[in-house]
């Protein structure tokens, strides 16, 4: 024992969550976890090995999909605790095994990522994404790094005035926004990225967010690009496009800024590919 705890706890603090406590928690706790706080605290202390199906839903409580050399890593831990020594471990799983490690680059984008991350509470997102002008609000202060006025927002986000105070009176009485002085509002979380929940019972809410930016997106946004292909491919050349893509969302998140910019806005920038006929 010993070596998968240390791999979860340096992935867990890197995915910000700073405390064993906040993981479990902030991730719902019991509600969540097939276990107590308790035994996961026993994990981490590298007394106890969880079930394969309990160690997959704490990798899915990071909210972070972990690189090529982070499943690695946290693979090999568990199947070296599994092993009980190395003699073994080598007998059974070290030839199976290959050390895929991602570039220098990409584990720079997931640490920056990570380290910026405030993960939101199950009630807090619920709250959020409760309806489309709470979400805007929030979703507008958060990217910034000044105050605004419920009038400023509510011109920049085409509502009513008096839904923009409404809302924002019920994100601060959850300490998602702030009130100052002049009646204007802030976001509490100094510049960080809020990372949804990304347990089961929180897809929904996901799945309601996803919504609320598609028609927004679609009513008020301006259309940079609009490019694709349809092209037959062997299924490893699609792989491979899907990775390329998914890198260059990374890499543009990890640019996110708060201050002012040069002709700054909110960009909505999104990545599709299906696989439609088999053929």
């Amino acid at each position: 024992m010993g070596h998968y705890n240390r791999e979860l706890v340096r992935l867990r603090e890197g995915a910000g969550f700073t405390t064993a406590y906040m993981f479990y928690h902030r991730n719902g706790g019991r509600r969540v976890f097939p276990f107590t706080y308790a035994y996961y605290l026993k994990v981490e202390h590298g007394d106890s090995l969880p079930k394969p199906k309990w160690a997959a839903s704490i990798l899915a409580g990071l909210r972070t999909r972990p690189s090529e050399t982070d499943k690695y890593r946290l693979s090999r831990a568990y199947l070296l605790d599994l092993s009980e020594n190395a003699e073994v471990f080598d007998a059974l799983f070290s030839p199976y095994l290959g050390n895929t490690q991602d570039p220098p680059h990409r584990e720079a984008v997931k640490s920056l990522l990570g380290a910026s991350s405030y993960n939101l509470t199950h009630d807090q997102f619920e709250l959020i994404v409760s309806d489309a002008v709470t979400f805007w609000c929030f979703t507008a202060l958060s990217s910034v790094s000044t105050a605004h006025t419920a009038a400023g927002l509510a011109e920049a986000l085409g509502q009513s005035e008096d839904k923009v105070v409404r809302a924002l009176d019920r994100l601060a009485k959850k300490k998602l926004v702030r009130k100052l002085a002049g009646k204007r509002y802030e976001c509490p979380f100094d510049g960080r990225y809020c990372s949804p929940p990304a347990d089961a019972p929180s897809q929904g809410l996901v799945e309601k967010m996803q919504a609320f930016i598609k028609d927004y997106s679609a009513r008020r946004g301006k259309v940079l690009l609009n490019a694709g292909t349809f092209v037959r491919l062997e299924s490893r050349a699609a792989l491979e496009a899907v990775g390329a893509l998914k890198e260059t969302i990374s890499t543009t998140s990890a640019r996110a800024l708060r201050d002012s910019g040069e002709d700054a806005a909110l960009f909505s920038i999104e990545t599709i590919v299906r696989r439609v006929v088999d053929l």
